[in-house]
Parts: C-alpha cells; sequence; structure tokens
C-alpha cells in the first residue's frame, strides 16, 4: 500500500460555492439543469439525481462560474442541516448554502465522499454560526454545564410542588391541596385521594446487579464494550465517560444478566452509596458490575425514569436511604431494601403529565451532555495542534 499523506481541502481539488438567481429573473429558472439546495439531501443516499428546482440556459450562462460538473463532492455548510455530504450525477449548481469540491483526477471521488461523511460531527463544530456554537471554549462548556443545572432544578422543583406538596393541577388547573382537594391517610402521612404508597417492585421489570470481570477469570481490555462502575456515575447524575472501564464482546455475553439497556436506572449500591443516573443511548453498549444496581421500569406504566430520578434525590428518599444502608467493611445497600423503597404513585393523568415534562427538560440535558462531550473532544484534538504550531487560528 502506497504511503499515506495529510492534506488540507483546497489541495485536493476546486472549492466552489454556490448561489441563488433571483426571483426576479424568471428567465433564469427552467428545466436545464439541476438547482442544489440543503432540502434536496432528502435521505442518506450518496448520490443526488433530482432536485426540487431546475435553472434553464440563460441562467446557468449567468451563474457558469458557479456550475459544477458530475461527480462533485457537494457539502451543506450553513443552517440547521450542516455538514451532510453526497455527490451529483449530474451537472449542477447549488445556493450559497452549500460548497462543492471538484475533485482533482489525483484523488478517489468516491474515498473523499466517505472521509467527509465520516467527520459529520466534526464539521457541524467548525460551522461559522447557526445553530451549533462555533466556539470550542471553557466558556461555552460550562455554559452548557449550568445550563443543565438549571432544567435539572425545574424538575427537581416542579416535582416537589406536585409530589410532595401535593400542588399539581386539579381539574380546574388550580393548585390541588391548597383549593381543597382530598386527601386521604397511609402509611407515608396525607396523600391525594385516588393515590397509593407501594413498593417500587410493582413499578419494575428487573432490580439486578453485575459482576467483576475478574472473577470469572477475564481481563479489561482498552477498548470495547463500556463497563460502567461506581466512580463512573458523578454527582450530577450523568456518566463520566472517562472513568468506564471496557471488556470484549464475549466478557460481555458472559455477565448477560447485566447487560444494560436505554431507559435503565443505574444506581450505585456500594461504596459511594446513592449516585444514580438514566442509561442514554450515548453510553451503550454497556454492562456492569455488583456495586451497582440496574432497575428496568416495566413499559406499560405512566412513570418515566426521569420520575424516578427526582424521587430518589426528594429529602423523603434521602432519609429513607439513610436508614437502610448496612455499615460494614464497605458500606452498602441490598437489592432487597431497594425493592422495598415505598414509592407515593399518582393517579394516572398526574404521572402521565409530570412525566412528559420530565421527559422534555431531561431530553434536553442529555443533548447538552452530547455537545459537552463533543466539544470536549474537538477542543482535545485542536489543543495540541494549536500548541505545537500545526494549526493556526486566523
Amino acid at each position: 500500500m502506497s504511503e499515506w499523506n495529510e492534506t488540507i481541502v483546497k489541495n485536493i481539488g476546486k472549492v466552489i460555492t454556490g448561489k441563488t438567481p433571483s426571483i426576479n429573473n424568471p428567465e433564469h429558472w427552467g428545466d436545464k439543469t439541476l438547482f442544489i439546495t440543503p432540502t434536496d439531501f432528502r435521505t442518506e443516499s450518496k448520490y443526488i439525481f433530482k432536485t426540487d428546482r431546475y435553472l434553464s440556459e440563460e441562467g446557468v450562462d449567468k451563474f457558469k462560474k458557479n456550475v459544477i460538473p458530475p461527480e462533485s463532492v457537494i457539502v451543506t455548510c450553513i443552517g440547521s442541516d450542516m455538514g451532510k455530504v453526497a455527490i451529483n450525477r449530474f451537472e449542477a449548481t447549488t445556493n450559497q448554502q452549500i460548497n462543492s469540491l471538484i475533485v482533482s483526477s489525483n484523488y478517489d471521488t468516491d474515498f473523499i465522499y466517505y472521509k467527509l461523511k465520516s467527520i459529520y460531527k466534526m464539521l457541524r463544530l467548525f460551522a461559522d454560526g447557526g445553530s451549533i456554537m462555533p466556539i470550542i471554549n471553557k466558556s461555552t462548556i460550562d455554559l452548557l454545564r449550568r445550563q443543565n443545572e438549571t432544567l435539572e432544578a425545574i424538575a427537581q422543583a416542579l416535582f416537589k410542588r406536585w409530589f410532595v406538596e401535593f400542588e399539581f393541577p386539579d381539574e380546574n388547573g388550580l393548585p390541588y391541596k391548597s383549593s381543597g382537594g382530598k386527601m386521604v391517610s397511609s402509611e407515608l402521612g396525607e396523600i391525594p385521594a385516588g393515590w397509593r404508597v407501594i413498593e417500587l417492585s410493582e413499578l419494575v421489570e428487573t432490580i439486578t446487579k453485575g459482576t467483576t470481570p475478574t472473577t470469572l477469570g477475564k481481563k479489561f481490555v482498552d477498548k470495547g464494550i463500556n463497563f460502567i462502575k461506581a466512580e463512573s456515575i458523578t454527582s450530577n447524575h450523568t456518566f463520566d465517560k472517562n472513568k468506564f472501564a471496557h471488556i470484549d464482546e464475549q466478557t460481555d455475553q458472559l455477565l448477560n444478566r447485566s447487560k444494560i439497556q436505554q431507559g435503565d436506572f443505574l444506581y450505585t449500591i456500594a461504596g459511594t452509596i446513592g449516585r444514580f443516573a438514566v442509561v442514554t443511548e450515548r453510553v451503550l453498549p454497556a454492562n456492569t458490575n455488583q456495586a451497582i444496581a440496574i432497575i428496568r421500569l416495566k413499559k406499560n406504566l405512566n412513570i418515566s425514569p426521569y420520575q424516578l430520578l427526582c424521587y430518589l434525590k426528594s429529602h423523603f428518599y434521602q432519609t429513607y436511604l439513610r436508614s437502610r444502608i448496612v455499615q460494614a467493611v464497605q458500606a452498602n445497600l441490598s437489592l432487597g431494601e431497594l425493592k422495598n423503597t415505598p414509592i407515593i404513585l399518582a393517579e394516572n393523568s398526574v404521572q402521565s403529565k409530570f412525566s412528559k415534562i420530565a421527559k422534555s427538560l431531561f431530553n434536553k440535558i442529555e443533548k447538552n451532555e452530547k455537545l459537552i462531550g463533543l466539544l470536549v473532544q474537538t477542543r482535545d484534538i485542536l489543543l495540541p495542534k494549536l500548541m505545537s504550531g500545526q494549526i493556526r487560528v486566523k
């Protein structure tokens, strides 16, 4: 195989930015030549064969400097669709949201296409403006983290208002308890009529825990399936991927009982007890050890793992937790105690409304976490190159 060389896009071919003819010149529009815009990137198809609009022969002549030949690599560079890549099958023009690369005969067009497609996330981060943050610095990352703290505080305040103070909106939109809503006695004190106290075990499909691979004679590996440990879960109820270990697929199969699924609730039950987080696709595939309980809620319930997260953060539960921890050489909480945790279950309409709001808030938190991870990763790639002079900021 010949030697691989690093280069920059402008050395691979000619880059052309498109231009949109004015609607005041209808003679420039017709049915002769493709006019490509971001909306023509409708699917994951490699090629663009047809477009919503076309230029006339007169339009092509007017914008001949912007015409690209067949088999050019085209990239959306502005707006919410930026970073998408395709190849035009026929001669075409584009609007100004697209940059096109007429690939030199010294390079393979297909290779350039797949390379640009593989760095989609990086292309979006290098964007100038639009809906993606172009500046990769500490203040941007801190801003996202503060936003997440605010979003979680909103969810927690709403949970307290509805499930602790019982001031959820009644059928008239008024605060339930202070508007005279009926309350009934329970083992946890007064609760709204129609609500009940149950054990966590009634809500779950599974509560289990994992195993350390070394007890099975298996070793950790440098890359592979994520292996989540207690230290991998932060006090902010997110995952620190830098503290994941890794196992191979064979070990993951041996630990089939503790394979983690999206939406699972992970809860530390040994060592640092009481840290918890909801599993998102960002950390999958994954497995875990015996220091973490896997709580998998039943699918047919109007309760989300995010409501459980808010409940476990509440003052009531934290007090309950402290009374159940077994103090030994290493403090621990048994799966049995976890299953017996009392939960106040609201009527379906209240459960459903809260879960919908909580899901929206925590989905935004997850999107921010993804962006933070991408920003940190990109910063860590670029910073050494900036320091060494390999790349320069103009």
